[in-house]
């Protein structure tokens, strides 16, 4: 079969004659939906969803089938939208009705219908590449740079799947592994003169977090207003907590770096000391 037009969407329920599969009026195959697994979904602010995001080519490989789509990270505080051409969303049946999208915490990319149905999950398989099984089909997903395959951004999936599986041990996103006394910079490195400290053996201002506390000496006037009171770890995401209640997120990296995001206001980097 060849390919429809450039870059058509290819519908993601596809399925040919099989048990329960009933032919639908716009020439595709209707299956049973497929099953969601009992993974957590990470928020698409998360720096695994953020990798994951962008331009992915979508395949039947066995058709020759082949389309474009893109995993956008503004979203629900659990989905994030599919971007395609209007044009595939007429043309290729019900399967245009992907409207979201999700990163589970074991690294498998879910593709959901408007009333968040799953239509399709992706996981890796023993052959490296993102297959799901949708009927009698399996389709691939490969990341894109343009109008050609990305391997350095494949690389940067499986890395960041990797963070995702690794042993809790390993994994810096973890509130003993988290605490301690950072040194505080601003845009370019500039040194804010001020030293954090995030405790975990005093309580701080909500349920299961830990005392925050900027060290004497710091006369940085954003940080003096915020008051840092408390902290608390979720997924792989650092939370700071004002004392008037309201918090920023923070990315926590492979060095135990934190890094403020999204970037609101000025910008703001933790270095542990």
């Amino acid at each position: 079969m060849p390919i429809v037009g450039l870059r058509r969407l290819l519908p993601l329920a596809v399925a040919v004659a099989a048990a329960g599969v009933v032919a639908s009026g716009d020439g595709f195959a209707q299956a049973q939906a497929p099953q969601a697994g009992t993974s957590e979904l990470l928020p698409p602010t998360s720096d695994a969803a953020r990798t994951v995001s962008g331009q992915w080519d979508l395949a039947v490989p066995k058709n020759n089938l082949k389309c474009r789509i893109q995993l956008n990270v503004v979203g629900t505080p659990a989905q994030a939208t599919v971007g395609m051409p209007t044009a595939c969303r007429r043309s290729m049946g019900s399967m245009g009705r992907a409207e979201f999208w999700a990163l589970t915490d074991r690294g498998a990319i879910r593709i959901l219908g408007p009333k968040n149905e799953l239509l399709a999950e992706f996981s890796r398989a023993d052959s490296g590449q993102l297959k799901a099984a949708v009927g009698a089909n399996d389709f691939t997903m490969e990341p894109m740079n343009g109008r050609y395959p990305s391997p350095e951004r494949m690389a940067s999936v499986d890395a960041a799947v990797r963070r995702l599986n690794a042993p809790q041990a390993d994994n810096p996103a973890t509130p003993v592994a988290v605490a301690g006394r950072y040194k505080l910079f601003r845009a370019a490195g500039a040194d804010t003169g001020c030293v954090m400290m995030l405790d975990r053996s005093l309580p701080g201002p909500v349920a299961q977090s830990g005392r925050a506390s900027l060290e004497r000496g710091c006369e940085d006037k954003g940080l003096l207003t915020f008051d840092p009171a408390g902290w608390i770890v979720e997924r792989d995401r650092m939370f700071l907590y004002a004392r008037k209640g309201h918090r920023f997120g923070f990315n926590i990296e492979r060095d135990g770096q934190l890094t403020k995001d999204p970037p609101q206001g000025s910008p703001l980097l933790a270095r542990k000391l």
